[in-house]
């Protein structure tokens, strides 16, 4: 398996790990290991949500600087890439920002609609609300780093 394929397999688990703890983090629902997931939004203090926000950030570089470390301990270039690599990441970033269009266009269409139709009514998904907003795009960034790389991992197969 190239370099590039392992970089994206392995930040494939990473974002999709990182998810997870922000679903356990913002969510309350069902109950799966000890931890919660679900869409109802949990409130919580400002000092919480940057906690989770800071965790996530320094879980990520950690691992990267981790993976960057092996692969260089195992004398393979990580940063290597050749042309075939980098029209890849071209087309896998072209991928995720529109993804990412995507999303925050439904989060926007979501939070309006809950808004315009769901006065008195308790929402499942509360997305208005400060810890909302900060999950819903915390949560839009991993989704489009999971599906950049699912993108580098399949066009690596497919070319």
């Amino acid at each position: 398996m190239p370099i590039a394929e392992k970089r994206a397999l392995t930040e494939i688990v990473l974002w999709s790990v990182a998810l997870a703890y922000v679903w356990m983090r913002f969510t309350a629902g069902w109950e799966l290991a000890g931890q919660s997931f679900g869409l109802q939004v949990v409130e919580q203090g400002a000092g919480q949500v940057f906690a989770t926000y800071l965790g996530v950030g320094l879980f990520v570089a950690a691992v990267q600087i981790g993976v960057t470390l092996f692969l260089s301990a195992r004398g393979q270039d990580p940063e290597f890439r050749d042309e075939r690599d980098q029209m890849i990441e071209t087309r896998a970033n072209q991928v995720a920002y529109w993804t990412g269009v995507a999303i925050l266009n439904v989060i926007i269409i979501h939070v309006v609609a809950t808004e315009a139709f769901a006065r008195g009514r308790e929402m499942p998904l509360e997305l208005a609300s400060p810890t909302g907003i900060v999950f819903a795009l915390l949560a839009a960034l991993l989704l489009q780093e999971i599906v950049r790389n699912a993108t580098r991992l399949v066009l690596h197969r497919l070319t």
